[in-house]
């Protein structure tokens, strides 16, 4: 999540950042890798037919609760 750090230091550089959307929330089909890509913040199960939330999805869920880079995570941001 390199663009969270980027975002992360230009808020401390006081620079206003009017919104942050990941590229997708569920995995999508893509047409060079079919269902193979896995970039989304839930992951679809097709034997069962249901959305679970991948680990960076509960991350991101943190982030945006505690508006802001949880401690737990601050050594990524250097």
């Amino acid at each position: 999540m390199k663009v969270l750090t980027n975002i992360y230091d230009a808020l401390r550089k006081h620079v206003k950042i009017f919104g942050f959307h990941h590229k997708t929330i569920f995995d999508l089909f893509e047409w060079e890798n079919g269902f193979s890509a896995k970039y989304g913040l839930y992951e679809y199960d097709y034997e069962n037919i249901k959305f679970h939330i991948r680990s960076s999805g509960k991350i991101y869920s943190n982030i945006i609760s505690n508006n802001g880079i949880p401690p737990y995570l601050e050594k990524y941001t250097q």
